[in-house]
């Protein structure tokens, strides 16, 4: 029903969980050119068709392309002709087990698809980054060179991915009171935690509790799915996005406060499968809106949305 918005030219990270997942897909082009989907994915023990991937123009199929699940090197669809307009994209597996994948939908109007760059939505980071080298002026000022991207490293027991300058991912940890900070420091370097990747805590019996105190562009899919020891999650940071089934199959919680008064997006079924009788409470500004996207997203009717 709602589709995740994704960029053309900028991977995006998903995971389906059985078969009977899909994961949909818009994305919008500007002018005609061509277009196709790359594709990575996990290995799967099997020669059968694996994945499937339709690309959509409204209402209708306009390619249906299967990978195999033992290609594990990017593989493509076949190339299409697109005009400006949105389109949509299904992913779909054949799989008993959850299996991780990577898309991006590129496009050109060259004619070619050589040099594609990939530019994963940080043009706003590289200005920041050019007026923070205009203002560096003091001689005497520390200049320690940040962690170059993809530095993995762990504080205070948490695990942590640097996603560009200046801001890190969430990637895992094992503590039983889980807490994501504002920032970081790493090698006399101070880091923004700017989301939570997919599957960070997946299946992580130890996490009793969860606070999160950073501004987070998203909660990753699947982050805290099946944690089966949690019982308190607490967001008092800025949450754009909580995705799909991020807490899904928690079956012990069951006091969930959501302070931030800017969430945009629950996906679907991120609360399924919690206590069957716990309690969700949101800011009161924010109360219509953020009961009906929770209801939205297949809670259980017998779960409380109330007002903090």
């Amino acid at each position: 029903a709602t589709p995740n918005k994704i960029a053309v030219n900028s991977k995006v990270n998903g995971l389906l969980f059985d078969y009977n997942d899909k994961d949909w897909y818009s994305v919008s082009v500007s002018q005609k050119g061509m277009a196709r989907i790359s594709f990575d994915h996990e290995f799967v023990d099997t020669s059968n068709d694996y994945w499937k991937i339709s690309i959509y123009n409204g209402n209708d199929c306009i390619d249906t392309t299967q990978f195999k699940g033992r290609d594990v090197v990017t593989a493509y669809s076949k190339t299409i002709d697109v005009s400006s307009g949105t389109y949509f994209i299904l992913v779909e597996d054949y799989s008993f087990s959850d299996k991780e994948y990577t898309l991006a939908f590129e496009y050109t109007t060259s004619g070619s698809f050589d040099g594609i760059s990939y530019d994963n939505n940080n043009n706003n980071n590289n200005n920041e980054n050019n007026n923070n080298n205009n203002n560096n002026t003091d001689p005497d000022e520390d200049n320690t060179t940040s962690a170059a991207k993809g530095t993995k490293f762990t504080a205070n027991g948490v695990s942590y991915k640097v996603t560009g300058d200046g801001e890190v991912t969430v990637t895992g940890g094992n503590l039983s009171s889980l807490v994501i900070p504002q920032t970081v420091t790493y090698s006399g370097n101070e880091y923004d935690v700017i989301s939570i990747t997919k599957n960070a805590f997946k299946k992580n019996s130890s996490i009793t509790s969860v606070t999160i105190n950073a501004d987070l562009e998203y909660i990753g899919t699947g982050a805290f799915y099946n944690c089966k020891n949690l019982t308190t999650l607490t967001i008092n940071g800025d949450v754009d996005t909580i995705n799909s089934k991020a807490f899904y199959n928690c079956k012990k919680l069951k006091n969930i406060t959501i302070n931030t008064e800017v969430l945009d997006k629950v996906g679907s079924k991120a609360f399924y499968m919690i206590y069957k009788k716990a309690s969700i409470k949101v800011p009161s500004s924010c109360f219509s809106d953020y009961k009906k996207m929770i209801k939205n997203s297949k809670v259980k009717s017998t779960v409380k949305i109330t007002k903090a």
